[in-house]
């Protein structure tokens, strides 16, 4: 009857933390969704910092506009990813200009040209954030932030890593009953005191 009674707890204590949307490590199906998302954005961000190392990559979308005097300009969104940053930039382009633009998405990965500096001289920069303006009256008109991967990559990860630190501290990865979540930390006989399931 002791067995019968265990195992209905066992079952009992499981529906219970079903119900509660709770599984062996103690986390809620949010906080997995979030600790799945944050290390999978955290990995992506990772290997575009190394990648960016090797060459250009970059998306952005222009549309064409007549300009003062009847000359044609692109006006233009990117966002790319080269030396370790991502810049984030918008502005103007006379069309003349010969730039490597066309109007609607331009989607560009080049490994062929070595990664170099859109501007040189950045109007303010501080540990790898940079804010880079070029003027050239009509025509070009850029503005351009750039934000180090390695801090995109490090608040990405940070969410994961409260969150496994949690759960670490709270026992619940490793040391938890499959059943009912209990701590087992320092149990040595093989069964859960709380429900009587043996322990794997």
């Amino acid at each position: 009857m002791e067995v019968v009674g265990c195992c209905e707890c066992t079952w009992a204590q499981t529906a219970e933390r079903s119900e509660r949307g709770l599984d062996t490590t103690g986390m809620t199906l949010k906080r997995r969704i979030t600790f799945a998302v944050s290390l999978l954005i955290a990995s992506g961000f990772g290997g575009l910092w190394i990648r960016s190392y090797s060459g250009v990559d970059s998306i952005g979308h222009a549309s064409s506009y007549t300009g003062n005097g009847g000359l044609p300009y692109l006006r233009f969104v990117v966002v790319g990813s080269q030396l370790g940053k991502i810049g984030f930039g918008h502005g103007y382009i006379w069309q003349g200009a010969g730039a490597d633009l066309h109007e609607g998405w331009n989607i560009k990965h080049d490994r062929r040209t070595p990664p170099r500096q859109l501007i040189n001289t950045p109007l303010w920069s501080f540990c790898g954030f940079t804010y880079s303006p070029l003027d050239v009256p009509s025509v070009v008109g850029i503005r351009v932030m750039e934000v180090p991967d390695w801090f995109i990559t490090t608040i990405s990860a940070l969410p994961a890593a409260w969150i496994g630190f949690r759960a670490l501290r709270r026992g619940k990865l490793q040391r938890a009953c499959p059943a009912c979540g209990y701590d087992l930390t320092g149990n040595v006989s093989g069964v859960c005191p709380e429900c009587g399931m043996a322990a794997s």
